[in-house]
């Protein structure tokens, strides 16, 4: 019986339709991604920490990499984690530091930097009973790349020997309002570390200090001299006299500062958006526009960080434009400004010694239900309490109540000390704020004047009349013996 034509090979071979050539190159591309796959995971997982394509100044053969949220690398200052190791942020001041172990001699730092112009760092070494030694700073590029920190030959060829138990310090020395307007993508993030050797986390500071002011505590134009526009290149926070005071009282320090800000007047440049300091002041990155819902809030953590003293000096855009002639202006200004201390002191509210040792301690309670108890514990609650001090607790509940917090001080809590100034540019809110400081004081607050007025003959040097590297120097030595005497950290008066 001869065989059927379905049963036949060449039946078979004869029915099956020739592959057309789109047909035949699908299978040659699936072939080639199967054959490829474990090259194309890994490019993928090395692009996720660098690119290969931008990384530059990257010493090869480090064998360790140390994510920036590691436990190893503490930072100072605002900033935001993610789930992916990298840390993000946008204020002057923020500190990245930790201590270099195992014989390292390279130490770099891979930055993302999604800014316009870049941003800049400054590089210092700290070593036990020596003053901070500053061994660079650097500007960033647009892209992901790699970036020296230290390298053992450039130690040595300066004729400096590495000494043991240094911590390494870079301090962001620009501000927000010169990297970018928008909070969503133009900031600057680190994805981490890389070392030939180990990286161990700082000794904890025994020291804070948070400084909250405008353009003159940012470094405006402090890396110039005038005449001159501010830019990433001459704008500077490690000149400034608020980093000379972190620097010679060896504290750790929180900087919030943007230029143009005030208490209740921002500077009215079109560059920038009409937002206060206490408005700013809230937000983790300080180009976030965006308030609650949406951005992201600041929320004080002072397990992590918790100052000694809050160093404030804001009024200077305030009254640069005729508003100390408006004398419901001047009341505007005094009443937010003591609603805006007292806001950022209650944040730093804990237990006083005295209630540690006592009743609270015994109820073992903790720190909620102190700020539970605020309410019943007012301030010197008494019969005879003054026309004015009746109008300042008004002040501050409204306050209070707009950020569902309790509404008054109370004495079984402790806050930190705060330091208002005056200086260097204007002096023309001197009087406003010698009158909060003496409201602040009636309410329990341990607030003193800092004068940081220059004689009259002594020129800012900076771009547009602020002040260059020289004037900080000398607003910080005004400022730091007063700081000492009344912090009690006089052995470091005579760094100066």
């Amino acid at each position: 019986m001869p065989p059927s034509p379905s049963s036949s090979p060449g039946a078979m071979r004869q029915a099956l339709p020739p592959l057309s050539p789109l047909l035949l190159q699908l299978l040659l591309i699936l072939l080639l991604a199967v054959a490829f796959a474990p090259i194309v995971v890994a490019a993928a997982t090395s692009f996720s920490a660098r690119s290969t394509a931008d990384v530059v100044h990257h010493q090869q053969g480090l064998p360790f990499f140390y994510p920036a949220t590691d436990n190893a690398i503490h930072w100072s200052g605002r900033v935001l984690r993610d789930d992916y190791g990298r840390v993000t942020f946008d204020w002057p001041g923020v500190t990245a530091s930790f201590r270099i172990e195992g014989n390292a001699s390279i130490v770099e730092v891979l930055v993302n930097d999604t800014t316009v112009e870049g941003t800049r760092f400054a590089v210092y070494l700290d070593s036990p009973g020596q003053e901070q030694q500053h061994l660079q700073t650097f500007l960033t590029k647009r892209g992901i790349m790699y970036y020296p920190l230290l390298s053992g030959n450039k130690f040595q060829t300066r004729g400096l020997a590495l000494p043991s138990d240094v911590t390494l310090s870079m301090v962001h020395t620009q501000e927000s309002r010169y990297l970018a307007e928008t909070a969503a993508g133009d900031n600057v993030t680190v994805v981490g570390f890389t070392t030939n050797g180990l990286l161990a986390s700082p000794l904890p500071a025994t020291r804070r200090l948070e400084f909250i002011g405008d353009s003159i505590t940012a470094g405006y134009g402090a890396d110039a001299a005038a005449p001159c526009h501010p830019s990433v290149v001459n704008n500077n926070y490690a000149l400034t006299w608020a980093h000379l005071l972190c620097q010679k009282l060896r504290a750790e320090c929180f900087v919030e500062a943007y230029s143009g800000s005030g208490v209740i007047f921002s500077y009215p440049d079109p560059a920038s958006p009409p937002v206060t300091m206490p408005e700013r002041y809230h937000d983790t990155l300080a180009s976030n526009r965006l308030k609650g819902e949406g951005g992201h809030p600041w929320v004080v953590d002072m397990d992590a960080f918790r100052p000694d003293a809050i160093v404030i000096n804001l009024g200077t855009n305030d009254f640069c434009c005729g508003g100390a002639q408006n004398a419901s202006f001047v009341q505007e200004y005094e009443d937010a400004y003591l609603s805006f201390v007292m806001g950022v002191v209650q944040s730093y509210a804990v237990p006083s010694a005295r209630e540690r040792n006592g009743k609270m301690e015994e109820t073992n309670e903790g720190y909620e239900s102190v700020r539970r108890s605020v309410e019943v514990k007012e301030v010197g609650v008494m019969a005879d309490l003054s026309a004015l001090r009746e109008k300042d607790e008004m002040i501050y509940l409204r306050a209070a109540a707009l950020r569902g917090s309790p509404p008054f001080l109370a004495s079984s809590l402790s806050y930190p000390v705060v330091f208002l100034g005056v200086g260097p540019m204007s002096d023309q809110y001197k009087a406003p704020l010698q009158r909060v400081l003496k409201r602040l004081i009636n309410h329990g607050i341990r607030a003193h004047y800092l004068d940081l007025i220059l004689p009259p003959n002594v020129a800012m040097g900076g771009c547009d009349s602020h002040p260059n590297e020289e004037v900080h120097q000398q607003v910080a030595r005004h400022a730091l013996p007063v700081l000492a005497s009344v912090m009690g950290w006089e052995d470091n008066k005579h760094y100066f």
